[in-house]
């Protein structure tokens, strides 16, 4: 909601566009967070991170391994967002 009313205030109101930068915004944030998760550096708790990669390993690899919660837990939220 802070995000789209944060684009609401910032769009030009004779033209209706935004700029550039800010339509930039979403895919920086992006880049950023999945920069972080597969960092190899022990940055941010480099022992979750390599839980979560596991993880996601095991659910686009589900018939070969055998699944667990945490498995099911993150492919449940990944399908239903």
């Amino acid at each position: 909601v802070e995000m789209q009313s944060n684009l609401d205030m910032q769009m030009d109101p004779k033209t209706k566009d935004f700029k550039a930068i800010i339509e930039l915004l979403p895919l920086m944030l992006l880049v950023s967070v999945t920069v972080v998760l597969i960092c190899p550096f022990n940055i941010i708790y480099c022992s979750s991170c390599f839980f979560f990669l596991t993880c996601l390993f095991h659910c686009f690899l589900a018939p070969l391994y055998k699944v667990t919660l945490p498995d099911f837990f993150l492919a449940d939220q990944l399908t239903s967002q």
